[in-house]
Order: structure tokens, then C-alpha cells, then sequence
């Protein structure tokens, strides 16, 4: 297996894997956030549910914590670039055709 074989499939394991595990880990953590915070407002509360509006209002904290969760921590883009830069380096371009004699 060459470098180019071995470059491309790192990028594919890289991308199958933020693929995979991107989406669950993040509703993970949404219901995880989103059930400490109603935790913590009943207990706050005395355990007595104030009205289905203090409870939907929890969901806009859930909401954007996901949304700023939704951008990957790794640069996904730079590392893509730089495996393709090295497969670039390892096969460089090929030379521009002979110009046709007439």
C-alpha cells in the first residue's frame, strides 16, 4: 500500500468517524445538559413545577448550548487540507502535455 492509499484512506476513516459520531454525541449531550438544568429548576423551585412555560423555557439554554455544540472542537476543515496537501506531495501533478506539432 502506498502513501497515496494510506493518506486516502485516512481521510476517509477521519470523515466516516465525524460522520458517526458527531450527531449522537451531541443529542448525548443536549439531553444531558437539558436534564440537569430541569433538575436543577425544579430543585430550585421546591420540586413544584412552576408551569409548562418555565419548563419550555429551559429549551432555549438546551437549544443554543447544541447549536454552539454543532461546530466540531477539530478543525475539520485544516485537517482535511493538510491530508491533502500530503497527498499532493506524494503525487505531484503530472506534466503538462507535449504541444502538438503542425
Amino acid at each position: 500500500m502506498g502513501a497515496q492509499a494510506i493518506l486516502k484512506a485516512l481521510e476517509d476513516d477521519a470523515k466516516t468517524d465525524f460522520e458517526h459520531y458527531h450527531v449522537p454525541q451531541v443529542a448525548k449531550q443536549f439531553l444531558a445538559g437539558y436534564v440537569t438544568v430541569l433538575f436543577g429548576s425544579l430543585a430550585s423551585a421546591g420540586w413544584h413545577v412552576a408551569g409548562w412555560a418555565a419548563l419550555w423555557s429551559l429549551l432555549g439554554g438546551a437549544a443554543l448550548a447544541t447549536v454552539e455544540k454543532l461546530w466540531p472542537t477539530l478543525p475539520w476543515a485544516a485537517f482535511l487540507k493538510l491530508i491533502r496537501q500530503a497527498q499532493d506531495d506524494v503525487q505531484p501533478p503530472a506534466p503538462p502535455a507535449a504541444p502538438p506539432h503542425g
